[in-house]
């Protein structure tokens, strides 16, 4: 999996589109593992597959 960074704020249209840890495009027309955070009203987090998810839980403690 490459490192990739996101150059700023994801646009309205990039949301649930791009991986939430690695930026990386997704085809959401297909599963992909997600996480939903309480207390941030409703935000889903979509991730290109589980590394990226367990990745990004473990960068943010959720």
């Amino acid at each position: 999996m490459d490192e990739k960074c996101l150059d700023g704020p994801l646009r309205a249209t990039d949301r649930g589109r791009t991986c939430a840890n690695c930026g990386e495009v997704i085809d959401t027309t297909e599963w992909y593992p997600v996480v939903s955070v309480p207390g941030e009203g409703y935000r889903i987090y979509a991730f290109c597959d589980e590394g990226c998810r367990d990745q990004w839980r473990q960068q943010t403690d959720r």
